[in-house]
């Protein structure tokens, strides 16, 4: 019994002496730096610090600028709709009855001034040539009777200078003279005419030098084409090949897209600070970076009993032809006055799970992650909302390569 007792007693001391762990020394993860280069600390992305080694520091070479508050002009900003500007736009008819045998342009094209969109199959052609053929042969008719008539009066002269014809009869001679010519102008003025309504009207030749035939199969000569008044774009096409078309009917719609107009909605009590003529700047969701310069042209005498605005026109000049009718967009008006405001460069600006983001210098090698708001771009800076306060010091270029450390250590995490 005692030496049972004595066995556990050995054995309990054995047990403990072995469970004792030694000391440890200083840890090798506590002081070793990210084979990155990088760490993060927090938990929500937004606050977290980015930490860089002097290594990786010296090889991504951040460019670090003071955050400066600017004095920036105040703004009106207003909502609407770019729209065609009707000065610009031209309906292009048929000049005569007929049957549409060609069309050679769609909506959506490009077309320039002169260019033949459609030919016309009309009677119109035959009558004008008809018409002109004869207007020709009454003007030979009487430049023939005139050569006669002339003939006479020198004849009548000769006999009088003579005395063998009276006074009578050479007054008579010359008078009829004068009303030959008298004839002859009102048949070159008939001709003229003529010529015109053809050539210049239904613009075509009076009379055909060719029998090649076009496409529909006709001499295009005997076709009377729909040429575009103006180079701009086909917005419509009303009326479809082989359909009989009256005269004045619109077959094509072209606008002039390079200069549009956008119509927004201004607030009533805003309207003291406009006036037409002013600058403004036109933004879209298609081209955020992007500023269109614009001008008030005019303001609306109406106001809106609903939503209590007064429709304003702004004329656009449409740069590479970029925005599009009924696109939304935001004017931006100068009314003046100014605010204080704060602007980075767009490249110090990135994108962190929805939410825009800087990099603030808060120690040699500490980036502190920042979320920031953001409003409208000038010359080529973003206005900083909130998220940045004068004096402090924002990573203007590298703020990617800082993201992509951040992500790395997370990822490691």
């Amino acid at each position: 019994m005692k030496l049972r007792g004595l066995l556990l007693f050995l054995l309990a001391f054995f047990l403990v002496s072995c469970g004792k762990a030694p000391e440890a020394g200083p840890s090798e993860s506590a002081t070793a730096t990210p084979q990155s280069g990088a760490d993060a600390d927090g938990e929500d992305g937004l606050g977290r610090v980015v930490r860089l080694t002097p290594e990786a520091l010296a090889r991504i070479r951040l460019v670090v600028e003071e955050a400066v508050s600017r004095s920036i002009p105040q703004t009106l900003r207003a909502s609407g709709r770019i729209t065609v500007n009707e000065n610009r736009v031209w309906r292009v008819g048929a000049v005569s009855d007929g049957l549409l045998v060609e069309m050679n342009a769609n909506v959506d094209d490009t077309v320039r001034k002169g260019e033949v969109l459609a030919r016309l199959r009309s009677r119109a052609v035959n009558d004008g040539r008809a018409d002109y053929a004869e207007a020709k042969n009454t003007l030979a008719t009487l430049e023939k009777r005139h050569s006669f008539l002339l003939a006479q009066a020198a004849r009548a002269k000769r006999l009088f200078e003579l005395k063998a014809g009276s006074q009578q009869q050479l007054q008579q001679a010359e008078a009829d003279v004068r009303d030959a010519e008298g004839q002859i102008a009102n048949a070159k003025s008939e001709l003229e005419r003529q010529r015109i309504h053809l050539e210049e009207f239904l613009n075509i030749p009076p009379q055909p030098s060719s029998s090649g035939r076009g496409p529909a199969g006709y001499r295009t000569e005997d076709l009377i084409p729909i040429t575009a008044p103006v180079s701009g774009t086909v917005m419509e096409r009303p009326a479809a090949l082989g359909t009989i078309v009256p005269m004045a009917q619109t077959v094509y719609v072209i606008s002039d897209l390079s200069n549009l107009w956008m119509i927004a909605e201004v607030q009533q009590q805003h309207l003291g600070s406009l006036r037409e003529g002013m600058a403004a700047i036109i933004r879209t969701q298609a081209f955020p970076d992007e500023a269109f310069p614009a001008r008030i042209a005019r303001i609306g005498s109406e106001l809106n009993a609903i939503t209590r605005t007064v429709k304003v026109r702004i004329e656009v000049q449409n740069r590479g032809l970029r925005l599009r009718p009924e696109m939304y967009a935001d004017a931006e008006i100068a009314i003046g006055g100014s605010e204080p405001g704060i602007f980075l460069k767009q490249e110090a600006i990135q994108n962190l799970d929805g939410q825009s983001i800087v990099f603030i210098r808060t120690g040699e090698g500490f980036f502190a992650l920042r979320g920031v708001q953001t409003g409208e771009v000038r010359d080529g800076m973003r206005h900083i909302l909130s998220g940045v306060k004068a004096g402090e010091q924002v990573v203007v270029d590298g703020s990617f390569l800082l993201k992509s450390k951040l992500l790395e250590a997370s990822l490691a995490e």
